[in-house]
């Protein structure tokens, strides 16, 4: 039974769909020349053209025979003949190049099956590989304040197997993607992927979990027992303590949002320290006698100023470098971004330098996460794995919730009557910014989402 017109629509539509760019060129270019000659020319140019220079679509050049034999059924003579000649010659040509493409693509395939078998055996014997894994020590002072030591490294262990294992999976698909080899080969080569993956992302990610949730329950209980120390030996050790576990967080496999809350509820528990510190300084400093010790107490104040002020100018000039970074982030690699991440992260975790109620901490509280988001966006644009893309999402859920929280921040600030015209301005610049931060993000999540719905 011959196809309806709808099945030959069809078809013809599917062919116009897979013609590449530079095959469509090519039939505009045969349209605007006059003689049958010229036109044959132009195709046998194109096809040598592809041989000549690589890699070649052989779709293109199936496409490329067809138009030949088309326009050929025009011409007559000593044209045709010389036509069908340089035809020939072109074909031998093509079979050569073919006969060539062929073994490198039955080499791709077996290189492939070879590192999935590796992944495959990996995955049978993980229990073993992961205990020979070294992982990065956890801060000194850290098996005090953590429950149990070896609950952190043995999971540590796991995440970092997964991710190498993910990793390579990864790159796998990417290249897998890309190839030129046959449809069913590389069908079947992307199930193949996409099985081993169904049994190495959910282990991570669950490990990752176990983690998150075992050390927010250890902050937890450490802040409880801080509670109520408001001497010196106490207030000192909080401060110690705090220092511990913020080093600890940047050690674990922390996801987005436990690093985010840990990092929130250890900051809110230093200045609480510190508030009470000062509260009973002052009480004792009120019960002295006053006679001799109001110029060492300016001499002190003194001092404590001029770190202040030191350290406003040392954040001030790191923070210009940081702005200059993130406009400069473009040309960077994603290890560089990632990396300068981290020591923003560690500097502003760091309880020894200015608290992040200054202008210039808000400030980099702001560039950090600036810097997150274009972290984000560069780790999007190479993500193809499914279960790869709802990490970022998460991760960036994350962040838009990071950014409502200053944004929450600087509204209350706003509202309040205690600010003067020069700090309402800086708060009010801050939160505009942060306001067009948070609709970027925002769009972003949701074209993310886009994808995931797409592929899912």
């Amino acid at each position: 039974m011959p196809p309806s017109h709808k099945d030959s629509s069809v078809r013809m539509n599917k062919q116009e769909k897979e013609r590449s760019e530079p095959f469509r060129a090519l039939e505009s270019s045969v349209a605007e020349k006059k003689t049958g000659e010229e036109k044959l020319a132009s195709v046998l140019a194109f096809m040598r053209e592809g041989i000549r220079t690589g890699p070649f679509r052989f779709d293109d050049l199936r496409a490329a025979k067809r138009l030949f034999t088309s326009l050929l059924k025009g011409v007559e003579g000593e044209v045709r003949r010389r036509s069908e000649e340089a035809y020939e010659e072109v074909s031998r040509l093509v079979d050569r190049a073919r006969t060539e493409f062929d073994a490198k693509m039955v080499s791709f395939i077996e290189r492939t099956e070879f590192a999935l078998d590796s992944i495959d055996a990996d995955l049978d014997f993980s229990d073993r590989l992961i205990d020979r894994l070294a992982v990065p020590p956890l801060p000194e002072g850290a098996s005090s304040l953590l429950r149990e030591e070896r609950f952190y490294v043995g999971r540590h262990k796991g995440v970092l197997f997964f991710r190498k294992v993910t990793t390579r999976l990864n790159d796998l698909r990417k290249e897998v993607s890309v190839s030129e080899i046959a449809a069913g080969a590389k069908g079947r080569l992307l199930k193949r992927i996409s099985e081993l993956g169904d049994q190495a992302f959910p282990k991570r990610k669950e490990l990752v979990r176990a983690i998150g949730e075992r050390f927010a329950e250890d902050v937890r209980l450490f802040i409880l027992s801080a509670e109520g120390g408001g001497s010196e030996d106490g207030s000192r050790s909080v401060f110690d303590g705090v220092k511990v576990l913020q080093a600890c967080a940047k050690v674990l496999p922390l996801d987005s949002k436990v690093f985010a809350s840990v990092r929130e509820r250890l900051s809110a528990l230093w200045d609480e320290s510190m508030a009470t510190l000062r509260s009973n300084r002052g009480l004792k400093k009120g019960k002295q006698p006053s006679g001799g010790g109001g110029s060492r107490t300016d001499v002190r104040r003194s001092r404590e100023s001029s770190s202040v002020s030191t350290g406003e100018r040392e954040r001030k000039e790191s923070n210009g470098q940081l702005k200059a970074f993130i406009e400069e982030a473009e040309g960077k690699s994603l290890d560089a971004l990632e990396e300068e991440a981290k020591r923003v992260e560690g500097r502003i975790l760091c309880v020894d330098e200015l608290p992040d109620s200054s202008p210039e901490g808000r400030i980099t509280e702001k560039l950090l996460l600036m810097l997150q988001g274009v972290i984000l966006h560069r780790r999007e644009e190479s993500a193809t794995a499914l279960d790869e893309m709802e990490d970022l999402y998460e991760e960036r859920e994350a962040l838009i919730q990071r950014i409502k929280v200053q944004i929450d921040g600087y509204r209350k600030e706003l509202g309040g009557s205690a600010l003067d015209f020069t700090k309402g301005m800086f708060y009010r610049e801050l939160y505009d910014e942060l306001k067009m931060l948070l609709d970027g993000e925002t769009e972003a999540l949701a074209r993310l989402g886009d994808r995931i719905a797409e592929q899912g």
